[in-house]
């Protein structure tokens, strides 16, 4: 027996020796990213008047530097592609609750037509930005919340706090379509092959049928927290190939419950229905997004406090 406890003693000091090896292999996961801007947030080092939030469509379809030139005012875009409403939620949270950030005046939230409510498979929660970074407590309490991580273990052992990336670490390069500006926007000047454009002017109605109570539920906690810390709120809607999606406007302006304002483009610019400003069906080009944020500055300037 006291063999035995003896071999487990060992076996023990060995794994926890090795585990703490894995600390610089953690540590250094965040310099091989090329997309610094969460743990900008992580590390109180946002420091903009005005902040971009979204998925691709505010990635690609609003240009910061735009918004910083025009107003004067300090811009910087957060948003993600293939993100949903819960990131953004998230997002807003961790900026407003890191003390050295800067807190801003104006939030944009730029949503999906009509999605932002709905399930789309080409959106989700973001965990691929949060596992490079969890030598930040913020995030390894954030995984546990979403239960990729188990809570003691997380903080005692290195080796459950990483993932299966870190078996292969090497410096990331940015994509053709994913270069990041140093405003955080992240334009395309190209359109993708192959698309047969052709404008439908067939009317979309929006239903209310299959929306999510947890992605409703971000987008109230989004807004509760620009109430809460008296920040002014645009909710945007960018262009597609295609008309709006009616009433999704009107079921925007009733979930903020008079707090905020919801902008619509305007479908009257004969450039949003030509193929020459778009990159694909659902994202504007670089001339398309300076059109659309043209419009943008103007609904933001004239609702600064």
């Amino acid at each position: 027996m006291r063999t035995f406890l003896i071999k487990i003693f060992c076996f023990g000091v060995g794994f926890l020796v090795f585990d703490k090896i894995l600390i610089p292999v953690r540590n250094h996961s965040p310099k091989l990213e090329v997309d610094k801007r969460l743990e900008q947030i992580v590390v109180g080092q946002i420091d903009a008047d005005i902040l971009i939030f979204g998925s691709s469509r505010g990635a690609r379809s609003v240009v910061a530097y735009q918004i910083e030139e025009s107003l004067n005012r300090s811009c910087y875009n957060l948003s993600y592609p293939g993100s949903h409403i819960v990131f953004h939620e998230y997002l807003l949270r961790e900026v407003l609750g890191h003390r050295k950030n800067t807190k801003p005046s104006t939030i944009v939230l730029v949503v999906d037509d009509a999605d932002v409510f709905k399930e789309a498979v080409s959106l989700d929660f973001r965990l691929d930005r949060l596992f490079p970074l969890v030598k930040y407590p913020s995030i390894r309490s954030e995984l546990v919340r979403r239960g990729q991580k188990k809570w003691g273990f997380n903080e005692i052992l290195v080796s459950h706090q990483i993932n299966r990336s870190f078996l292969f670490m090497e410096q990331k390069q940015f994509s053709e379509r994913d270069f990041i500006l140093p405003c955080g926007s992240m334009l395309l000047d190209h359109q993708k092959p192959g698309l047969d454009f052709q404008y439908d002017d067939t009317p979309n109605s929006y239903s209310t049928d299959g929306e999510l109570t947890p992605k409703v539920a971000a987008f109230d906690g989004f807004v509760s927290l620009c109430r809460e810390n008296q920040l002014d709120l645009v909710v945007a809607i960018t262009p597609n190939f295609r008309p709006a999606t009616d009433g999704f406007k009107e079921r925007l302006e009733r979930q903020l419950n008079g707090y905020g304002t919801v902008f619509e483009f305007d479908s009257s610019v004969p450039e949003y229905r030509d193929h020459h400003y778009y990159y694909d069906y659902n994202h504007l080009q670089k001339n398309g997004a300076h059109l659309y944020t043209g419009e943008l500055i103007d609904e933001i300037r004239s609702g600064s406090r």
